[in-house]
């Protein structure tokens, strides 16, 4: 079927009312978070390995399937990204370490340009590299 003005109330209701919220904010605007590279410095965990997953405005990327990462270790196009709007935070988590969870965040603002960062805390080291780009 040919979609035009004229045959437009033949769709289906639903097709208009269920989206989910990434799907919300993309006809909304907004911008989009591409995390580009992750880069180990220095392992979280006293056991020299670290198996993470990202967390992008609460929601879960690869949290059944792990980044394994030492220190050294570069993750290149990781393939991750979220639709935002305003301002959003990422967070690289670290869930069955020796000593428990630990987690390294920060936040993404709206400007349209490459950034890296450097996250550093309870021992561990690791540079993101990503972009932010309009939706």
């Amino acid at each position: 079927m040919t979609f035009s003005k004229s045959n437009l109330n033949l769709l289906p209701e639903s097709l208009f009312t269920e989206l989910t919220a990434d799907q919300a904010q993309m006809l909304e605007g907004g911008k989009r978070v591409t995390i580009l590279e992750i880069k180990c410095n220095k392992t979280l965990d006293p056991d020299l390995a670290d198996e993470l997953f990202l967390v992008i405005g609460g929601q879960s990327f690869n949290q059944n399937k792990t980044f394994s990462m030492r220190a050294g270790t570069v993750l290149s196009q990781p393939g991750i990204s979220k639709v935002f709007n305003g301002g959003t935070v990422v967070t690289l988590v670290s869930p069955n370490g020796s000593t428990g969870t630990k987690s390294l965040s920060f936040v993404v603002a709206t400007n349209n340009i490459n950034q890296t960062v450097s996250l550093r805390r309870g021992g561990g080291d690791y540079t993101v590299k990503f972009k932010v780009t309009d939706n």
